[in-house]
């Protein structure tokens, strides 16, 4: 969510901010394994929060998409529908950017697996909860 705040922030000052090939990003804190990347991206989801009520940015379409794959689990046709296209999506997605090949089959369930994991903890967040009870 900071990043995001710090963004904004810089582009209300009247910078532009540009993206290069040649950058060179580090993350200290990155996770070994699934199970930390889905408890980061829960923390994440749960964490944003404060931020759309701040921007009155909320990504609707975004959180009602997966709240409504969520919820179909009810019905594991429309859950598995649901999880193919979205993967399909950011197959393609990844194909267009140019993603190493060796990446590009895992990828898709990846970023599905943590988009479900940010958007309970987003409604964990908006529902009130709070993290660090969790830890």
């Amino acid at each position: 969510p900071e990043d995001k705040d710090l963004g904004d922030r810089i582009r209300e000052k009247g910078y532009e901010i540009f993206f290069t090939e040649k950058a060179v990003q580090y993350h200290k804190g990155e996770p070994k394994n699934m199970k930390e990347a889905i408890r980061r991206s829960f923390f994440y989801g749960s964490r944003i929060v404060p931020y759309w009520k701040k921007t009155k940015k909320v990504p609707l379409v975004k959180l009602g998409y997966f709240s409504a794959l969520i919820l179909s689990l009810i019905k594991i046709k429309i859950f598995i529908l649901g999880t193919l296209l979205y993967m399909g999506y950011v197959f393609v997605r990844d194909c267009i950017r140019g993603m190493h090949p060796k990446y590009l089959w895992f990828h898709p369930f990846y970023a599905f697996v943590n988009e479900i994991a940010s958007t309970i903890g987003s409604w964990y967040g908006l529902l009130g909860g709070s993290v660090e009870k969790l830890r």
